[in-house]
């Protein structure tokens, strides 16, 4: 230490307390030149860890959806996606009863609510995305996006869409950036590649 210095905080200092093998025979000083595992011995611990986070995460949404169920209360607006009603539509008699899925009445307007949900549920549960970080990107023509800026909103991402400069978009424009997402717009012309660039 240099003269005057204050000594070393132990707070700075990573414990290896219960990782496993050689780490847990280390010194006792932590910020000792052995005391600091090697990425290689605490990776089992990580993955672990993150595994059981992804487990009570599920739970947590499980038990969310069971409230919602019994009170009718959503504790999330992802909850909402697919809880559509049935509509009986008249038919002539003696015809096959007609029954109508209002997928309108979704939270975000449109069908497009329960692949964007699902294609977000399936990457976490691969554990492709963390929350607070990763940032979900689409091309789209419109209600896609819109899908996709509600969910990420829900779940705790980031959202880049990229449209086209349409006048009857304008609408969608406003959907996207009010659940925080970001919006990019390519000329009509240019078609999806222009989205895509």
């Amino acid at each position: 230490l240099r003269s005057g210095a204050p000594p070393r905080s132990q707070s700075h200092c990573l414990s290896v307390a219960g990782l496993p093998g050689s780490a847990r025979r280390r010194p006792a000083d932590p910020c000792g030149p052995q005391g600091v595992p090697r990425p290689s011995e605490i990776a089992p611990t990580l993955a672990t860890m993150d595994a059981r986070l992804r487990e009570l995460e599920e739970e947590n949404a499980r038990l969310r959806a069971a409230a919602a169920a019994r009170d009718g209360i959503a504790g999330s607006i992802a909850d909402l996606v697919g809880r559509t009603p049935l509509l009986r539509v008249s038919s002539p008699p003696g015809a096959a009863e007609l029954v109508a899925k209002l997928e309108f009445l979704n939270p975000g307007g449109s069908v497009k609510d329960r692949a964007a949900l699902e294609i977000v549920l399936d990457a976490e549960r691969r554990g492709k995305l963390v929350r607070g970080s990763s940032i979900l990107v689409d091309a789209t023509s419109g209600n896609t996006g819109v899908a996709l800026a509600m969910v990420a909103a829900a779940r705790g991402y980031g959202c880049v869409v990229a449209m086209p400069r349409l006048g009857p978009n304008m609408e969608r424009y406003a959907l996207i950036r009010a659940y925080g997402g970001v919006v990019l717009l390519s000329e009509p012309g240019e078609g999806s590649e222009g989205m895509l660039r």
